[in-house]
């Protein structure tokens, strides 16, 4: 067993486990994120939203699951303070666009991240159960070779007349000198004298 098959395991098993442990640290990342905007870091002068890296760590980490509860986590905690309002001029579309295209962004690297983690995820398990099956396997085929040895050894000591040793210890010393020759068709086990 490795670590990581009992680690599949886990997490195949326990399906609630990983959305739950995805929840908390999205909760957990985007919160303080969120919590650095309130307090006065311009993230506008950023190349690339902050949001965005938390969206693709954890679509990256826990896969299609976490890549879309944190897209969608991150827009309702950012829009969460005052839903925009068009302005006087601004056309429908244009207030759409700037409403929900970082959003939009988010999802849909959430989506594909998270979709080639969740694939590599499931490979993973896959892998782990076929080595897990082949160590089985393994240990079966090692224990019916030491039985079938075990056998092979007694066989072949009966053969060769060592039958064991500790019938050898049994017989009295006045017979160990002395051979006598076996009767035709007869063993030495059903000669006694």
């Amino acid at each position: 067993m490795t670590i990581a098959s009992d680690y599949y395991k886990f997490t195949t098993k326990t399906r609630w486990a990983m959305p739950l442990v995805s929840a908390t640290e999205s909760l957990v990342l985007i919160g303080g994120v969120l919590v650095l905007e309130l307090l006065g870091v311009d993230y506008e002068a950023l190349p690339i939203s902050p949001y965005l890296v938390c969206v693709i760590l954890m679509a990256a980490q826990h896969g299609l699951v976490g890549g879309v509860f944190s897209a969608t986590l991150a827009t309702v905690l950012t829009h969460l303070g005052a839903w925009p309002t068009p302005g006087l001029g601004e056309s429908y579309f244009d207030f759409m666009l700037d409403v929900w295209s970082e959003p939009l962004v988010w999802l849909a690297t959430g989506l594909g991240v998270g979709m080639i983690t969740t694939r590599r995820i499931r490979n993973q398990a896959r892998t782990a159960d076929a080595l897990d099956r082949a160590l089985t396997a393994q240990a079966l085929i090692e224990h019916q070779y030491n039985i079938l040895a075990t056998r092979t050894r007694k066989l072949e000591r009966r053969i060769a007349g060592l039958d064991g040793e500790d019938e050898a210890a049994k017989v009295p010393k006045r017979h160990l000198g002395k051979s006598r020759p076996l009767q035709r068709g007869a063993t030495d086990r059903n000669v006694e004298s």
